[in-house]
């Protein structure tokens, strides 16, 4: 027999926080407006012309500034624990 499972383990256990769950839909509605612009910018494009590297250009032109600043944010909050200050000063060289 299994056991009843405890509220607290669920997956939506964190959606009962206002904090988080107003986090969590701002970003979700964030990200689905980037898309939304992404898809509105290459239609744009075609309409304006028909080469493929034009309307390519126009989406790196949108995602480009979104991965070059997530790749660096991903590992900084490592570096403020006293156990990875270690990692951090090698990695500062």
């Amino acid at each position: 027999m299994t056991e009843p499972r405890d509220r607290s383990d669920s997956i939506t256990a964190p959606l009962r926080h206002s904090i988080f769950r107003r986090i969590w839909l701002a970003s979700l509605l964030s990200n689905l407006g980037i898309l939304i612009q992404g898809v509105g910018a290459a239609w744009a494009m075609t309409q304006m012309t028909a080469e493929a590297d034009k309307v390519a250009l126009v989406q790196t032109a949108l995602m480009l500034p979104v991965m070059l600043i997530s790749m660096p944010a991903g590992p900084s909050p490592t570096c403020t624990t006293a156990a990875s200050s270690r990692w951090c000063r090698w990695r500062s060289r």
